[in-house]
């Protein structure tokens, strides 16, 4: 029998984030790779994305728990428990679109957390068929790792399709937001900074088939406030690019960079985070 204990802070803190979006639905559990919103929108799409008149609805959960005791003597036990997953649901209309992405990531050791993130995005894309589309989100988010207690925003823009072809795709997207933080200090935990604040919001993403074996897509965000406690200028970009080269009709090579920085974090922490990874996809159903 496994009994598992939730610590009632982390409980609260869970609560106050997933509440944010309207249509909160996520418990979810696991042990993969972090994955980006960027990602799960370009996963969506690809399975929904058509221009014919009917209504599609899609849905992707993943739920997995790990935990084992592990370790190297009886004196010295090691007890690991993770969880992590992902629950996402889409509504495409032949004119709009509706998503909401939820992932959580956990992972403990004995009593010390080394992982704790999640987010909930929720995303309007009216229009979407057109040259200008609007949008509207929402997110709430945290990282209690690096000290982010809650992020909340809200926001909106238009899109721009630049290109769009079989084989190459260009959208741009600008707009505005309002953002909340609320940040610990890592060295000392009495102390808690908070902050509200406009910004802009933009992005460039480019998909290219180039060839039947190879497929490649990128987004690069861009962020801009004026932080008006502090009175300093915050500047946050990010990227997600995938590389995928099929090497036969089963078997498929992947490659995956992320990353995200942040000019002036309000709190000491290391300003530039990535992520990459490298893989091989076999499908059996081909």
């Amino acid at each position: 029998m496994i009994y598992l204990k939730i610590d009632s802070m982390l409980f609260q803190r869970l609560s106050r984030v997933f509440s944010f979006t309207l249509i909160s639905f996520s418990f979810i559990l696991g042990v993969f790779p972090m994955q980006s919103i960027e990602a799960q929108i370009l996963n969506i799409e690809k399975s929904l994305i058509r221009e014919d008149e009917e209504n599609h609805f899609f849905t992707d959960f993943s739920f997995a728990v790990r935990a084992n005791n592990r370790s190297a003597g009886a004196n010295d036990p090691v007890q690991l428990f993770s969880v992590n997953g992902n629950a996402d649901l889409a509504y495409y209309t032949p004119k709009h679109s509706f998503m909401l992405l939820n992932f959580m990531d956990y992972l403990g050791i004995n009593d010390n957390t080394f992982l704790s993130f999640g987010y909930s995005h929720f995303r309007v894309n009216l229009l979407r068929n057109q040259f200008f589309s609007y949008e509207v989100f929402s997110q709430g988010q945290y990282d209690f790792q690096r000290g982010l207690d809650q992020r909340f925003l809200g926001g909106g823009g238009i899109r721009l399709r630049l290109i769009e072809s079989e084989k190459l795709s260009i959208t741009a997207g600008i707009g505005a937001m309002w953002e909340h933080e609320r940040w610990q200090e890592p060295y000392e935990e009495a102390l808690v900074r908070e902050i509200n604040m406009p910004k802009t919001s933009n992005y460039l993403r480019i998909r290219w088939q180039l060839n039947e074996q190879i497929s490649f897509n990128t987004i690069g965000y861009y962020q801009y406030g004026l932080d008006p406690v502090f009175q300093r200028q915050r500047h946050r970009i990010s990227n997600d690019t995938n590389l995928n080269i099929k090497l036969s009709q089963r078997l498929s090579f992947r490659c995956a960079l992320n990353f995200a920085y942040e000019s002036d974090p309000i709190v000491p922490i290391t300003p530039l985070i990535y992520s990459l990874s490298n893989g091989i996809r076999f499908n059996f159903y081909k």
